[in-house]
């Protein structure tokens, strides 16, 4: 790896007139192309190409880009809406309760783009880093139900019980 020798122009037209950025009254917001169909209220993480965001899986590897708040198709340009905004999402079990202050991730649900609670008390042989960190939850949301989400995609890693 070598050292820059210059630091770049960052105001010649070329970043801050993104148009791709798009400012909301409640946070950040970004426009990006869907890799895959969503459905308004999922959480989306960034895709394999750059510029693309995709469905939630669940995986504690997916980085988490925000949420859409509209229905749209594979190929599809849509906002996403990025750390800072409050956001209703669905909670990924049907009777299991997710409790106001609890941080969230993404769930593993066949219906994608879903969360549940990451429990912070350390447990097995090894930590666990979560990089699916959705935020925290504004409220209790109930099994079966969706509640207000304060969106804030930081990595959690749970100690080990050793």
């Amino acid at each position: 790896m070598a050292d820059i020798s210059e630091f770049p122009d960052l105001y010649d037209g070329t970043g801050m007139g993104d148009e791709s950025i798009v400012l909301t009254p409640n946070g950040p917001a970004k426009k990006y192309v869907l890799a895959a169909d969503v459905t308004a209220g999922q959480v989306v993480v960034f895709g394999s190409t750059d510029g693309e965001v995709t469905p939630a899986t669940g995986a504690t590897t997916e980085v988490v880009a925000g949420v859409v708040t509209e229905d749209g198709e594979d190929g599809d340009e849509i906002v996403v809406y990025m750390a800072g905004n409050i956001a209703v999402l669905v909670n990924a079990d049907d009777t299991t309760q997710i409790d106001q202050g609890a941080w969230v991730i993404t769930n593993d649900n066949a219906l994608k783009g879903t969360i549940s609670a990451v429990s912070t008390t350390a447990s097995g042989t090894t930590a666990t880093l979560y990089l699916n960190t959705v935020g925290y939850a504004l409220e209790d949301i109930a099994g079966d139900s969706f509640g207000k989400v304060f969106i804030m995609p930081v990595p959690i890693t749970v100690a080990n019980a050793s």
